[in-house]
């Protein structure tokens, strides 16, 4: 895992008046210089999928070493199939290609397609799915939220008609 691009943000007690601080990391070792006696809690910008698990509040009036457990948030299966919406051939279109971004960060996870089937793997949160395929498109979103997802995805063919309304 390369920290390159994470920022380790360290928030004080909201009843403190010492200011947030913010680094950005270069490697896995950070030095910081912090109020004494006030509660820092420490998070991260640009490592969405992952979490402090150990280590995540600093209170110390010395200089100290101080380690923080970093691990990877739990992620979920969401799998399902792709099916054409009504209307269209009962042949399935060809996707190539199926991305999950989820709506609070913009990260986005590729799904694994196999025929008519796709899975990936997905954190707690909601995503919208966006297709490549051969003339259809999706606007399915997912949640995830502590289990395992299973949800068709519904196809709609590009080129399908448009409903025409004569106003009198």
């Amino acid at each position: 895992m390369s920290v390159d691009g994470i920022t380790m943000i360290l928030t004080p007690d909201a009843k403190s008046l010492a200011d947030t601080i913010k680094t950005t990391l270069t490697s896995f070792e950070y030095s910081v210089t912090l109020e004494p006696d006030i509660d820092y809690t420490v998070s991260f910008e640009g490592a969405n999928d992952f979490e402090v698990t150990e280590g995540a509040v600093l209170n110390y009036n010395q200089n100290t070493t101080h380690d923080i457990t970093v691990s990877a948030k739990a992620v979920y299966t969401v799998s399902g199939r792709f099916i054409d919406s009504p209307g269209t051939d009962t042949t399935v279109h060809t996707v190539t290609s199926l991305i999950f971004t989820n709506e609070d960060d913009g990260y986005s996870y590729t799904a694994q397609i196999n025929g008519s089937s796709y899975t990936v793997q997905l954190r707690n949160g909601n995503y919208s799915a966006a297709v490549k395929s051969d003339g259809a498109h999706t606007n399915t979103h997912v949640s995830v939220s502590g289990k395992a997802v299973s949800k068709d995805l519904l196809l709609v063919e590009d080129s399908a008609a448009q409903l025409s309304v004569e106003w009198a």
